[in-house]
């Protein structure tokens, strides 16, 4: 189970969303928990903002992320 602080969904949605239209592919998500997270939450507004600027970068470079081998059968 996640922990998602109020607000943060919105952030990451949108950004996740830009992201796949770019790159006609899925963004692995729960592989970025670690720039999402902060404090008890494991979707911070604050790491949003910080998945944000990871994926704008990632477009802006035109570099999409690796899906990890078996991502999509993966039960979280």
């Amino acid at each position: 189970m996640f922990a998602a602080e109020e607000g943060a969904m919105g952030i990451i949605d949108a950004a996740v969303e830009k992201y796949e239209e770019h790159f006609e592919q899925e963004f692995p998500l729960y592989e970025f928990t670690r720039l999402t997270s902060e404090g008890e939450y494991d979707f911070s507004i604050a790491g949003a903002k910080r998945l944000e600027k990871f994926i704008d970068g990632r477009i802006k470079d035109n570099k999409p992320v690796k899906i990890p081998d078996g991502y999509e059968d993966r039960k979280y």
